[in-house]
């Protein structure tokens, strides 16, 4: 399982800056992003998520869970900013989550 956890690693690192900083999403100046909430008290793991939405779309909007890959061994929220950004764009209320990742 480290080799997997490796290559996961190795992809959301190098990848971040062009996936996530260079990109320049269309709208992406109207949305409201409220960051890190936590939704267990209990748990030990990052039970943190990120909402993504456009707050000048009103009325109902549909719900987008962005559940992060990587394998339950590696990965984050952090490495799909883009990806909820553009979601959210679409008229999406996304909730970009982080869950527990295997122990090592």
């Amino acid at each position: 399982m480290e080799l997997a956890k490796l290559v996961f690693d190795a992809f959301d690192k190098l990848l971040d800056r062009s996936q996530n900083e260079v990109v320049e999403i269309d709208g992406e100046e109207d949305l409201t992003i409220v960051s890190d909430v936590k939704y267990s008290k209990t748990k030990k793991f990052n039970a943190v998520l990120d909402l993504y939405f456009d707050s000048k779309i009103k009325g109902k909007k549909p719900v987008m869970f962005y559940i992060h890959g990587g394998g339950f061994v590696a990965g984050g929220k952090e490495f799909r900013r883009a990806i909820a950004k553009w979601y959210a764009v679409q008229g999406y209320f996304v909730v970009n989550v982080n869950y527990g990742l295997s122990p090592d």
